[in-house]
């Protein structure tokens, strides 16, 4: 992430104009900025930094993403974006919990529901309704799983991130 002297994001296209100004006008060979910054976010995640904090550095809309291109370089990191290792099976309630996001059309417009399914129980523990997909609505669904249930550390919350 680049930053302008105020401390405002600079605009990727810009940053790219740079990048290649710059490159043109020294004597080395061709160098892509997007293979930098891939370069940048292998060695940071080989160093331990969080897949989530790379994803952001990318920009990638999902960390499945992030997870599946750097996986073949270095295998570690699709076991730290797949918790449940597809495996949807829980031995006690609270262990595993599953949601998702539905949208059903309605006369007056669309609504979405987002729903917190416990694994074990193959319960609903929690649910919201609204209008518009926002965090908001997963974060109450999410906050009444909670109040219903009353996890203890260590519940794993999977989601498939829209894939």
């Amino acid at each position: 992430m680049f930053t302008v002297r105020r401390g405002g994001l600079l605009a990727r296209q810009r940053l790219y104009r740079l990048f290649r100004k710059l490159n043109m006008g020294s004597a080395l060979p061709p160098v892509r900025l997007h293979d930098l910054r891939h370069r940048t976010a292998t060695l940071a995640l080989a160093a331990g930094v969080e897949l989530k904090v790379v994803r952001a550095m990318l920009g990638h809309a999902s960390i499945v993403l992030t997870a599946n291109t750097y996986s073949s370089v270095l295998p570690g990191v699709a076991r730290e974006a797949d918790l449940v290792e597809c495996s949807f099976a829980a031995d006690s309630p609270n262990r595993l919990w599953v949601t998702d996001i539905t949208e059903h059309p309605t006369r007056e417009g669309k609504v979405y529901c987002a729903v917190v399914l416990d694994v074990c129980s193959r319960r609903v523990v929690g649910w919201a309704i609204d209008s518009s997909p926002t965090a908001a609505l997963v974060t109450n669904a999410l906050g009444m799983a909670i109040d219903n249930r009353e996890p203890s550390p260590g519940t794993v919350i999977y989601s498939d991130h829209g894939v």
